[in-house]
């Protein structure tokens, strides 16, 4: 079973610097326009890639190949995961998340 805390953890902890903390945003920036210092960039595109659906940029995960999904968009996409499997409660649910998406 996917351990989904451990990975938004994983990620979370990403996304954390002693000096900055990024944003969903500056990885756009990032991959879309070549925005920001060296190793931001660096980190970002070994990790990240960008892929354009319609007209709305979305951050993938390179290794897991999955979307990154934010915070502000949380619900919206856990409850798409609890529509997807029935609604046949929790852990089922976590399952679908984590096959669909990564949660930063």
């Amino acid at each position: 079973m996917v351990n989904i805390f451990d990975d938004f953890m994983y990620y979370l902890c990403l996304f954390i610097d002693k000096k900055r903390s990024y944003t969903y945003d500056d990885l756009i920036l990032v991959l879309r326009d070549g925005w920001g210092d060296p190793q931001l960039k660096f980190w970002t595109i070994k990790n990240f890639k960008l892929v354009k659906i319609g007209d709305q940029n979305v951050v993938y995960d390179i290794k897991r190949n999955l979307p990154i999904v934010t915070y502000e968009n949380l619900y919206q996409r856990i409850k798409e995961c609890h529509e997807r499997v029935g609604h046949h409660g929790r852990d089922k649910t976590w399952v679908e998340v984590g096959i669909r998406m990564i949660i930063t």
